[in-house]
């Protein structure tokens, strides 16, 4: 199933775990933790789970932080899997929705597990 654009809004957790573990005084979202979350919205998307193969591209052009913004979009475009169905390529977008800025856009190879 190709799906040319959709997107999921996810909320940011100040408490969660990983804020306070990376920079507490001044929380932000660690590359990784962005990454990962694009591979298993991928999967929510597709119906299946998927562990990451590669990352061809990524450009991190904003901070990510609760303090900042309550929310989050993942916007996935060009998410088509492969002729035998156990690898999809997808181009994401992450922005912030009330500035409609752009934070992140990556290009990730997923295999599906």
């Amino acid at each position: 199933m190709d799906r040319e654009c959709s997107a999921v809004d996810v909320a940011l957790c100040p408490d969660s775990i990983i804020y306070r573990a990376h920079f507490p005084e001044r929380p932000v979202t660690p590359g990784v933790c962005i990454i990962q979350a694009a591979v298993e919205l991928l999967g929510l998307l597709h119906g299946r789970e998927y562990v990451l193969q590669e990352v061809s591209a990524a450009k991190f052009l904003r901070v990510i932080s609760p303090l900042d913004m309550q929310r989050v979009s993942y916007v996935f475009t060009k998410s088509a899997p492969s002729e035998r169905g156990d690898t999809v390529k997808a181009c994401v977008t992450v922005l912030e929705p009330a500035a409609k800025q752009v934070c992140v856009k990556l290009t990730i190879l997923c295999q599906a597990s």
